[in-house]
């Protein structure tokens, strides 16, 4: 439950930044092109009356592969049905049946570099193992792709990682838990 307040928290305070940065107003402390550090840092809710949605999530996160090897990158594609759209989300890969407290692998640095709206984030006792966005329009967008290394320190033969975001129609209307398909981590050839 901890690690759910956590999660809910991290994305609001992330969310909240990135869009009133979109919108232009100040929210102290700005890098350039960026969500402010210190609504991450913080874990203080923008907007602390809000709560997920219980509809059904119009947004999906797919990824490209279902197998891969230590030090693999694997695309993780966000998106809406229909052409649903979206104006921001924070996700995380996490293992399988693991300490849900953990975040997983590492969001390489290019995916800042491709899209400016991105941010990644550390959450000990990895590093740059959370990534998250904010649309600068009003509209959203319909998808975001994003590259995610599979962790290289593998402690077992075998293991599965899924990823999990929480994906922001607006302030008010969002959805959290929203998974993708566990990717099997294979450090040998069968598991």
């Amino acid at each position: 439950m901890r690690s759910l307040v956590f999660f809910t928290v991290a994305a609001l305070c992330c969310f909240a930044a990135a869009s009133a940065f979109s919108a232009g107003r100040s929210s102290g402390n700005l890098v350039s092109n960026h969500v402010p550090l210190s609504a991450c840092v913080d874990k203080v809710p923008v907007r602390n009356d809000s709560t997920p949605s219980t509809n059904l999530c119009p947004y999906t996160l797919t990824v490209s592969s279902t197998m891969a090897s230590p030090g693999d990158v694997i695309q993780v594609l966000a998106s809406g049905f229909h052409g649903a759209r979206f104006r921001g989300l924070y996700m995380e890969a996490r293992v399988v049946g693991g300490d849900v407290d953990v975040a997983v692998g590492q969001f390489p640095s290019q995916n800042v570099e491709l899209d400016a709206v991105m941010r990644i984030y550390t959450r000990p006792p990895g590093e740059n193992n959370a990534i998250g966005c904010g649309s600068r329009t009003g509209k959203g967008v319909r998808s975001i792709t994003v590259d995610w290394k599979v962790p290289e320190d593998v402690l077992t033969e075998c293991y599965c990682v899924y990823f999990r975001a929480m994906i922001f129609k607006s302030y008010s209307k969002f959805w959290e838990n929203v998974d993708s398909p566990p990717i099997a981590i294979r450090v040998r050839k069968v598991c």
